[in-house]
């Protein structure tokens, strides 16, 4: 062990790891089946090369306490899972841990215990190992009322090798390191393995480069991860079994295993009905909760109970296309949105390096506010289109994979290879990932110490205090606050960001404690602000990718593997890729009036949407969106100078036509006229690029040459006004034949109400309370999931669409404001074709 006392391992032999792991467990874990552990098999030092009888025997009495233990508790929950569910249901929590600690007596207090050693740097002891080896096994998650009842269905039901590539995966700090692992020509099976005496069987390869080459081909582990699969699971299964007979106290226990019977058929005959039987569910999953929201720290904490699941390829993409949509989104808006705009750019602004102190002279005042916004607003450009490039990579990828994966269902047998096709595509989307999940965690580390929030407790250091070249080093600020909270998300941010504390705990476990942090610790949460948070959210559906991806097992090593070696020329392809953004990205701002005409400071951005229609409001909209338009053609100018191509023309293939933003018209006096039907709603659309800028329609103009309704007289008549920032579904919206109309109660239908205001309505827009908008999302046949940071998923359940759609929730407080509801309603409208008038009042 490390003279620090910390969980890792000095480079040596691994024997020593696993024997230090043996002499704390042996075989199975509890007192109460020491005595039939000390019958079946005995205590002998860890395997080496020259006791491999010893090795064989040893294993074969692992396997088989193992299925033996399985067996017992398939009889168990064969015959007595309802009335296990009863009785734990009506148990209170307290109930509920002395049942668990009976059965094992020193479980972990807390969630994820094993990486609060991490953090801790705990020494090593028999409790630890515990932890280490069952992280899951803790007494925060397994008194709530599910995982214990999911876990007990899932293990009852389905043999071990199905889970014995995910147990070790689900114990990190317990799984020997690939630099622990001595080459040798052994190795372990446990996939087909249900015969008694085979699982975890050795296998003797001719050479070590055989042995090597079944490891990653999946089929087998290395003799050092088979021995912890069956400490794991030599531990686990006996532990549930002595939570059953605690729960059925009055059974008599020899009756509950049914074990001599159950075994003498398998034994005879592994594919004896009986044993089959015991594998197949016949009773419904624990009930959902229908109706209620899908937290993704709630299904990420429930995972490891769960039979590992196989690869959702249909979700994965339809959690990619919601945020290429929503990248997609953000580019138009910024367009078309004066207020939008200037929201974006206000929050940019105030998450630049820049804006920390230097450790010299405070903060820094070397670059003018100009320059500053020059590089500010170059970078809000080029990081809309680049997302949106990044996404529809990705998009392209799961497109591909989902297509081989239906493709070649029928081929996808554990114990043989991928198709080719299919495992180069899986290569090929591992790589991708990774990639864009370096970009983002670099810019979430940025923007959460540049953040108004966490800003004052970083400080950046130059060489010198005259010299102000190359890059500074961040540090923390000598005067921070002691605020555990935000100390705690300090050391998360610095995890993310290095790559040796990213292998040592893997990214999802990272996501998931930081998820769980900003859940429960308010100070923690008030420490991110919602810029930052909306790039963890970008950031956990990246790691729910990469997750599901190395959970695809056996196959999941050897696309590992496969990534390692090909890194050279995996990058430089995604480099290629990237090499149409050069002279987009070489493009700079300064020497422009874009600084001017992009700082929101002096008002020009103003857009009273939400006030009452005058003549004043209206021609201030009017000069807001001249003010956006100018604004755009300049940047398109710009790039068309200095690199050639605007970055809309990068990705014009995929993002789409030129969208036609909304517009105000002129304003004219209303004529009242209490009788007459109101006039149909209309909207002006014009061009946003320059390069599609026809100047005889004056977009930047007074709007002297506007077109209405054919029939002028009667738009005059009525009054332009009723005309404004109308909701009417522009060409670019895709329209069914028919659109469904949603009966909805009050509460949802003054949601809808909101989100499609009509100008014309007499009613004053409000704000939405959060909770109100995820009720009318569900009202209307979406499912909506929580992921980690900002972030809401909508996916349509019974409605004749595919597509999901994302919205973040706004952070500080829980109130939608009328320019995010507007905003909400653009991008239902323009996603599903939705109208105001499809929603009614039940």
């Amino acid at each position: 062990m490390q003279g620090s006392g910390s969980i890792g391992l000095i480079r040596a032999d691994a024997r020593i790891y696993i024997e230090q792991v043996h002499h704390y467990f042996g075989c199975p874990h509890s007192e109460d089946h020491q005595h039939e552990h000390n019958e079946d098999c005995h205590h002998s030092p860890t395997h080496g090369q020259h006791d491999l009888e010893g090795i064989v025997e040893r294993f074969d009495c692992q396997g088989s306490l193992v299925y033996k233990y399985y067996n017992r508790l398939t009889s168990i929950v064969q015959n007595h899972e309802e009335l296990i569910r009863k009785r734990w249901l009506k148990k209170t929590r307290s109930q509920r841990q002395s049942i668990l600690l009976e059965a094992m007596p020193h479980m972990a207090p807390r969630h994820r215990p094993d990486f609060e050693l991490f953090i801790t740097n705990a020494p090593m002891n028999a409790k630890i190992l515990y932890t280490i080896m069952l992280p899951h096994i803790n007494l925060e998650d397994l008194t709530q009322t599910r995982p214990l009842l999911i876990m007990l269905n899932a293990r009852g039901r389905y043999p071990p090798e199905e889970f014995a590539y995910s147990d070790l995966e689900l114990a990190p700090y317990y799984k020997a390191k690939q630099g622990f692992l001595q080459q040798n020509k052994h190795t372990m099976a446990f996939l087909g393995q249900k015969a008694l005496g085979l699982y975890g069987a050795l296998t003797e390869w001719k050479t070590e480069a055989e042995a090597g080459e079944a490891i990653l081909s999946g089929c087998s582990v290395h003799i050092d991860h088979g021995h912890q699969i069956l400490e794991i699971q030599g531990t686990l299964y006996p532990f549930l079994v002595d939570c059953c007979t605690t729960i059925l106290h009055d059974h008599d226990r020899r009756q509950l295993y049914g074990t001599d019977q159950l075994k003498s058929l398998f034994e005879e005959n592994p594919d004896h009905p009986a044993y089959v039987a015991a594998s197949t569910p016949d009773l419904p999953p624990l009930p959902e909760n229908e109706g209620s929201y899908i937290n993704l720290n709630t299904l990420i904490m429930e995972a490891p109970y769960r039979r590992p699941a196989r690869l959702d390829l249909a979700r994965l993409k339809a959690l990619v296309v919601a945020r290429k949509e929503q990248a997609q989104d953000h580019i138009w808006t910024l367009r078309e949105d004066p207020n939008y705009f200037s929201d974006v750019v206000k929050d940019h602004m105030e998450h630049r390096l820049e804006l920390i102190a230097d450790c010299w002279r405070g903060p820094h005042k070397k670059i003018p506010v100009s320059q500053l916004y020059s590089k500010g607003l170059r970078t809000l450009v080029n990081d809309a289109y680049m997302e949106f490039f990044l996404w529809d990579e990705l998009q392209t990828q799961f497109d591909r994979l989902h297509k081989m994966a239906q493709q070649y269902s029928e081929q996808l047998v554990p114990d043989k290879d991928l198709p080719a096709e299919y495992f180069e595509g899986l290569v090929e989307t591992r790589f991708l990932l990774e990639a864009i999940m370096l970009d983002f965690v670099q810019q979430m580390k940025n923007g959460y110490m540049s953040s108004p929030q966490a800003r004052p407790n970083f400080v950046k250091c130059y060489c010198s205090p005259n010299e102000y070249t190359g890059e500074p080093e961040f540090l923390t600020a000598k005067n921070r606050p002691d605020n555990k909270g935000e100390q705690e998300i300090d050391q998360l941010m610095d995890d993310f960001l290095y790559k040796s504390s990213r292998e040592k705990v893997g990214l999802h476990i990272l996501m998931e404690r930081l998820g769980k942090k900003l859940e429960q610790c308010p100070k923690a949460k008030d420490s991110i602000s919602p810029w930052v948070a909306s790039y963890i959210s970008q950031l956990s559906v990246i790691s729910e990718c990469l997750h599901q991806i190395h959970l695809f097992q056996p196959w999941a090593q050897k696309v590992g593997h496969t990534v390692e070696q090909r890194n050279m020329p995996l990058l430089v392809s995604y480099l290629k890729k990237l090499s149409v953004w050069h002279s987009i990205q070489q493009t700079n701002f300064e020497g422009t009036k874009l600084s001017e005409l992009g700082n929101p400071s002096d008002g020009k951005f103003n857009y009273p949407v939400h006030r009452r229609q005058t003549r004043e409001n209206f021609d201030i909209m009017r000069a807001a969106e001249a003010a956006l338009d100018t604004f755009w053609e300049t940047v398109d100018a710009r790039y068309l100078q200095m690199a050639g191509k605007t970055p809309y023309q990068v990705v014009s293939h995929t993002l789409g036509p030129v969208r036609l933003p909304y517009r105000t018209p002129p304003w004219v006096e209303p004529v009242r006229k209490p009788l007459s039907k109101p006039l149909a709603q209309q909207s002006i659309h014009q061009p946003l690029l320059i390069s599609q800028h026809d100047p005889t329609k004056q977009i930047t103009g007074h709007f002297d040459r506007l077109s209405f309704a054919k029939d002028k007289s009667k738009a005059r008549e009525k009054g332009t006004s009723e005309l404004a920032i109308a909701e009417l579904t522009p060409e670019t919206i895709p329209i069914t034949d028919e659109q469904p109309t949603f009966h909805l109660d009050r509460r949802a239908y003054k949601v809808f109400k909101t989100l499609f205001h009509q100008p014309s309505s007499t009613d004053t827009p409000s704000e939405i309370q959060w909770v109100d908008f995820l009720h009318a999302m569900v009202a209307t046949a979406f499912s909506a999931e929580k992921l980690q940071g900002s972030a809401w998923h909508f996916q349509p359940k019974n409605l004749d669409i595919e597509r999901g759609i994302q919205f973040h929730e706004p952070h500080p407080g829980h109130k939608i404001p009328f320019t995010w509801a507007r905003h909400f309603g653009r991008r239902l409208a323009r996603t599903y074709g939705w109208r105001g008038d499809m929603f009614r009042l039940k």
